[in-house]
């Protein structure tokens, strides 16, 4: 009898949903494999993989609602609704979404709860706990903070970074930084995204900001390049002396386009000129392909930059540096809140009492990581970020109470091509809060971010375009 009703089950379980993700024409979709038609197993089934992945979880609701399935369809639109209020910056027409599906007499109650709980939260009405509350608050992580929180707004729209220099197809993966009464940018130059013999180049140049006008004057400064390798992801620091260093990636890509190796690089200006080189990296943080420092931040507290570096898939080593040029490994961090994924790029920032914050891009979320001078930053706690990052970058805002981020966020479309755009959001040490999306397209994001003396933030990026282009942009937004 047990054997019967174990066959039984085999035959009689529900299907489970199936993933895949194709690259097609610049851009990634997901395609769902479903095979199930009871309504009430969907119903379960949407729930079970908003609890999973808030992306992976819409992708299968968009799935079952092109199939005419009328729950669907409708937490579909309050999707789009959500989506459409990071463009518009209205929550009216999200509003508007709500009140709809909740005076058709059809709506299924699981559906009405989401769109219940939507149209309480903008009308700052008490929300009460239901099923259609929790799949939502899975679906569309930090949704309340995000239609409550004050937001940035955009003071200076966004414009790209040209001079007559500038001759590359592909401009991408910026920072910027304020120096001796100037604006500093750098970019990685290049034919496409990374490939082979695609030697990236790294651009620095050097602007002003004329406020009465709102315009920028950019000139250049240098062009860095050092044959075989693509340098890439270029990040400005401060020393001690106050002397401006780039930390960058050199990557060595195979005929198959496959990276070989990896290998951490500085610049400096020497005698007033610009030289780049192999950094002087601690060997026992390299993985199988050797290490990338992603990003330096000096610690004024003990006159040293730090920063991770990545290579070793779920664990990444914090370099220190004394002198921009030798990075020692002091620690090796990982955490057991995302078991499996590989970790990669990290900002790590100070406080002026030495604590430390991180956010950190992995596979599939990402982390805000804490630690503090008195572990000598060696041992880290972590939250988890239910979505996934990308060029992950913050500051603290001046009297430290608020930190601001900058970072690749993904939104889908209702045919599950991914729509990925460079947002500002609000961050504490346990969430991280979406708030303001950049013109952006295709491959995007990796700002660099500058706090300004009136509360302002001036924000460089890039954004890609068709035929594999992108620019680099600049914008400036007010902070609440």
């Amino acid at each position: 009898m047990n054997l019967i009703k174990l066959i039984m089950a085999i035959f009689m379980s529900s299907p489970v949903p199936e993933y895949t993700i194709e690259y097609e024409n610049e851009t990634y979709q997901i395609i769902v494999k479903y095979d199930g038609t009871n309504p009430d197993e969907i119903k379960k089934a949407m729930m079970k993989e908003a609890e999973k992945s808030s992306l992976m979880g819409m992708a299968f609701v968009n799935k079952v609602a092109g199939e005419n399935n009328a729950p669907a369809k409708q937490i579909a639109s309050l999707y789009e609704g959500y989506r459409r209020f990071f463009v518009v910056r209205d929550k009216k027409l999200l509003l508007q979404t709500c009140q709809s599906i909740l005076s058709d007499p059809n709506t299924d109650n699981f559906v009405r709860e989401m769109a219940s709980y939507i149209q309480n939260i903008l009308e700052n009405k008490k929300t009460t706990q239901s099923d259609g509350k929790n799949f939502i608050k899975n679906l569309i992580p930090s949704l309340k903070q995000t239609l409550l929180s004050a937001r940035p707004t955009i003071v200076s729209a966004e414009r790209i970074v040209k001079i007559p220099e500038m001759k590359a197809i592909h401009n991408a993966f910026p920072d910027l930084i304020k120096y001796d009464n100037y604006y500093y940018a750098c970019f990685r130059e290049g034919r496409s995204h990374g490939g082979y013999q695609d030697f990236g180049k790294i651009r620095i140049l050097r602007g002003q900001y004329f406020k009465e006008t709102d315009t920028w004057q950019w000139e250049n400064v240098a062009l860095l390049a050092n044959e075989p390798y693509d340098l890439r992801d270029p990040k400005f620091y401060l020393d001690s002396q106050n002397q401006l260093h780039l930390i960058l990636d050199g990557s060595y890509i195979n005929e198959k386009d496959i990276t070989e190796k990896m290998v951490p690089h500085i610049a400096r200006q020497i005698n007033e000129e610009w030289k780049v080189e192999e950094a002087k990296a601690d060997a026992s943080a390299n993985g199988e392909k050797g290490q990338w420092i992603w990003r330096i931040t000096w610690n004024p507290l003990d006159r040293a930059g730090y920063g991770f570096s990545y290579g070793k898939n779920d664990i990444l080593s914090l370099m220190k540096t004394t002198d921009g040029i030798t990075y020692k490994k002091i620690a090796d961090v990982s955490t057991n809140k995302l078991k499996g994924e590989e970790l990669t790029e990290g900002t790590i920032r100070f406080k002026s009492d030495g604590s430390a914050v991180a956010l950190i891009r992995t596979q599939k979320h990402g982390l805000i990581g804490t630690s503090g001078p008195d572990s000598r930053y060696t041992k880290w706690s972590f939250n988890v970020i239910p979505f996934r990052l990308g060029g992950p970058n913050f500051v603290f805002s001046e009297n430290e109470k608020a930190m601001w981020v900058g970072t690749r966020h993904f939104f889908i479309n209702p045919d599950n091509t991914l729509d990925e755009a460079t947002v500002i959001a609000s961050m504490d040490e346990k969430q991280l809060v979406p708030l303001l999306r950049l013109r952006s397209n295709l491959d995007n994001s990796y700002p660099g971010l500058v706090l300004e003396d009136d509360g302002s933030m001036t924000v460089l990026y890039y954004s890609g375009e068709p035929e594999g282009k992108s620019d680099i942009y600049i914008t400036r937004v007010n902070l609440p």
